[in-house]
């Protein structure tokens, strides 16, 4: 029989447990020592810190990119989704069409979901939909991954490693708004 299922718990204090829960108080310091996920993987020194302080924040730069192409890659595929659709309801409706040539329908469609008149109409296949869904829950497990490590980076507690995060996260955004500025131009010129 094991000791703890003879145990009375109801005059029991904290010296009493087995196992005790090692009490971190959460306060933010500066330091080159840090422990980083496993308890062999520390920082002694400050050349270590600042290695750790440039891996940090190009993780946390990475983590921005990656969520903004998760973002473009769902909308993108979404859109084409959408596309093939309406283009196979458009052509089902041209061939019931009123004596005008055009469905009140197909007259309301806006033109960037219209395909144009040389592409033929497909209608999107289960394996292009699989892919989609496979992709896109890869690419969220991947963004939720590398979130939930920059957040135990944080919860070390050392500033230089929390402010690492945090530059890396602004510079990712810097980066990835310049990519969509340049992207949105790239499409008004055509």
């Amino acid at each position: 029989m094991n000791k703890m299922d003879n145990m009375n718990h109801n005059n029991m204090n904290d010296t009493d447990h087995e196992i005790s829960a090692v009490h971190y108080k959460m306060i933010f310091y500066f330091s080159s020592q840090s422990t980083l996920f496993f308890k062999d993987l520390k920082t002694s020194k400050a050349e270590e810190m600042m290695l750790a302080f440039v891996v940090v924040m190009l993780i946390s730069v990475l983590y921005e990119l990656l969520r903004k192409f998760k973002n473009y890659y769902e909308q993108s595929q979404f859109k084409m989704m959408i596309r093939k659709s309406r283009a196979v309801v458009t052509e089902m409706r041209a061939a019931t069409s009123d004596s005008n040539g055009k469905s009140p329908p197909e007259r309301a469609m806006s033109k960037e979901v219209m395909l144009n008149s040389n592409e033929k109409p497909q209608q999107v296949s289960t394996a292009q939909r699989i892919q989609y869904i496979a992709m896109t829950t890869l690419l969220h497990g991947v963004c939720l991954i590398v979130s939930y490590l920059l957040m135990l980076i944080v919860m070390t507690c050392n500033l230089w490693l929390f402010f690492s995060v945090v530059l890396g996260s602004c510079i990712g955004k810097v980066l990835t708004f310049t990519v969509l500025t340049k992207e949105e131009d790239d499409n008004n010129n055509y």
